[in-house]
């Protein structure tokens, strides 16, 4: 019973405290407490733009983009109109699954550590 009336006076202390960094409102008339939303809501939405937008390139794209040609097309128009470049088929298994992992190819597999 102690502790239960200690856990809600400091969550009310915590509460009340919090509560004082807040802006100070107080409205019981129905139209300015709509005009205060109306208000609140126009601030939220001008926090971040409708469409996500990059404000600047990071150092990486900048970088990335000195290697890029700038004369890319897609991918789909690549494999109708591009060059089509010869190989050999070594082995043909479409049943086959690639191993997710085995032992041997940890560093520490044959004693190297």
């Amino acid at each position: 019973m102690i502790t239960m009336s200690i856990l809600l006076a400091s969550s009310v202390y915590f509460s009340r405290s919090y509560a004082q960094g807040l802006p100070k409102f107080h409205a019981s008339d129905p139209e300015e407490v709509n005009k205060r939303v109306e208000e609140l809501v126009k601030r939220l939405s001008q926090l971040e733009p409708p469409e996500p937008t990059s404000i600047m390139k990071s150092p990486e794209e900048v970088e990335i983009q000195k290697y890029y040609h700038s004369n890319t097309i897609p991918i789909l128009e690549g494999m109708d109109k591009g060059t089509e470049i010869k190989f050999k088929v070594i082995m043909n298994d479409p049943n086959y699954k690639r191993p997710i992992y085995e032992n041997h190819w940890h560093r520490t597999y044959g004693g190297g550590r």
